[in-house]
């Protein structure tokens, strides 16, 4: 039961991030496809759709890198404890042990 509820949870992940990156991929094509276009005033369709693209893709930009931020605080962090685990950490050896190697 609980692995039913992983695996539905991972697919669910997979989606969502195919759904953002295809959104974002749509988005910046729609901005390259249109930027040349004639524009009519101050009402043009294509001028607010392309403003809310960009609107979106700031949006998008904000949230991608408060989590790159985030995650490599969390490496760092890792990093940290692994090197002072492994510098106060006594590792067991062969002379700490006594082991007699005979040949």
């Amino acid at each position: 039961m609980v692995k039913k509820q992983n695996r539905k949870k991972t697919i669910i992940a997979i989606f969502i991030c195919i759904c953002i990156i295809s959104i974002y991929l749509a988005s910046i094509i729609f901005i390259a496809e249109n930027s040349n276009h004639e524009c009519i005033g101050d009402k043009c369709t294509i001028c607010l759709h392309i403003q809310a693209s960009l609107n979106m893709l700031g949006q998008l930009d904000k949230c991608l890198s408060h989590l790159w931020s985030i995650g490599f605080l969390l490496a760092w962090l890792l990093l940290c404890k692994v090197v002072t685990h492994c510098l106060t950490e006594n590792y067991f050896s062969l002379v700490n042990l006594k082991v007699r190697m005979n040949n």
